[in-house]
């Protein structure tokens, strides 16, 4: 990400037990319905309510909710919060909604503090949270770092070894605890 020497380094993936079984069992009643449905007008001839649809738009229609599906997974699998330290400063990407990394501003801090807790509830979700004056990168729900600024705004950033980034950003931008 930067070319100075890293002082910190994480890559968080999306692990959220509850939420990848709920996401497999209603990905398996969508494909299921699909094919379930697929197979009674074209194997059986008996379309479900009453009038058949052409065999094009039927197959043509299945097959745009089965890719619709199976790239909702593939997203979720995908999702990846890259985050690294350097002297340089606070580098994040967060894939695929970001392309290339980015340099995170560190001019102006006043505070870096960890932060325990549920963050996903505490800023509404996972992913890229933007609110008037704060702006979250979530992947998981426990713990984080908060980076106040002078102009009121705060960053959170969630990470597994919260301690270590503080540290690290810390040692950065000269902030005290």
């Amino acid at each position: 990400m930067g070319g100075a020497p890293i002082l910190f380094q994480e890559v968080q993936r999306f692990k959220n037990p509850y939420v990848w079984v709920f996401l497999l069992l209603l990905s398996s009643i969508i494909v299921g319905s699909v094919v379930w449905l697929l197979a009674r007008q074209f194997g059986q001839g008996d379309p479900v309510g009453g009038e058949a649809l052409p065999a094009p738009v039927l197959a043509g229609l299945g097959g745009v909710i089965i890719t619709a599906d199976v790239a909702v997974v593939l997203y979720f699998a995908a999702l990846k919060l890259q985050c690294e330290v350097t002297e340089e400063g606070l580098f994040l990407r967060f894939f695929p909604m970001h392309r290339r990394t980015r340099r995170i501003d560190l001019g102006n801090v006043t505070q870096i503090s960890v932060a325990e807790g549920n963050a996903v509830a505490a800023y509404g979700g996972i992913g890229i949270r933007k609110r008037r004056h704060t702006t979250a990168y979530l992947l998981h729900g426990q713990g984080g770092i908060r980076i106040d600024y002078g102009n009121g705004c705060h960053l959170f950033l969630g990470s597994h070894h919260a301690e270590t980034l503080a540290e690290a950003l810390r040692g950065v931008t000269e902030v005290q605890e």
